[in-house]
């Protein structure tokens, strides 16, 4: 049997098991999943980019990594807190390449996933006193980009950096 088969054949089978198990619910459960783009027209080698991406994310056990034909990977995790790490903690780059995560079920085509979103904490340094307010913050935030929200734990704490965190629509600002 060929592998263009094998593969046709399995693939098939999961379609099958996925009926026969009443659908996402029951395979949600198995796997917490991301979507994800890297930002180059350059080909990755899967192998050394899941060792070199679950070393940055800090994992003792690597993660499983598949590319899809469109360019976009899925990441399979174990724990939700991992995923959510992962998806949260960012930015992420590789090989000076940022990478875009999303939420993923892992059922849904990986074609529909929106990947034109960055979130990024931005570190802000010698803010006067003044700026140091909530309102001054969210306007700081809003200039950047679309605010998120800021550390309010540096603000409490009267610290001399703060962080927002903003969120980039690539489709209209790099």
């Amino acid at each position: 049997m060929t592998a263009a088969r094998t593969s046709t054949r399995l693939s098939l089978l999961h379609e099958n098991y996925v009926k026969l198990i009443q659908g996402k619910k029951a395979i949600m459960d198995l796997f917490f999943c991301l979507c994800g783009q890297l930002l180059t027209p350059r080909s990755v080698p899967i192998p050394l980019f899941t060792t070199v991406i679950s070393g940055i994310w800090g994992l003792k056990k690597r993660i499983l990594v598949r590319e899809q034909e469109s360019g976009i990977y899925i990441f399979q995790f174990k724990e939700v807190q991992t995923r959510d790490h992962a998806l949260h903690g960012g930015p992420w780059f590789y090989g000076n390449s940022i990478l875009l995560l999303a939420e993923y079920d892992g059922v849904c085509d990986h074609k529909t996933m929106s990947l034109q979103t960055l979130k990024i904490w931005v570190a802000m340094k010698g803010l006067r006193i003044a700026m140091r307010k909530p309102e001054s913050l969210t306007l700081l935030g809003n200039a950047l980009g679309h605010f998120m929200h800021f550390d309010q734990q540096a603000m409490e704490r009267k610290e001399v950096v703060h962080k927002i965190r903003v969120r980039h629509e690539l489709k209209t600002r790099i």
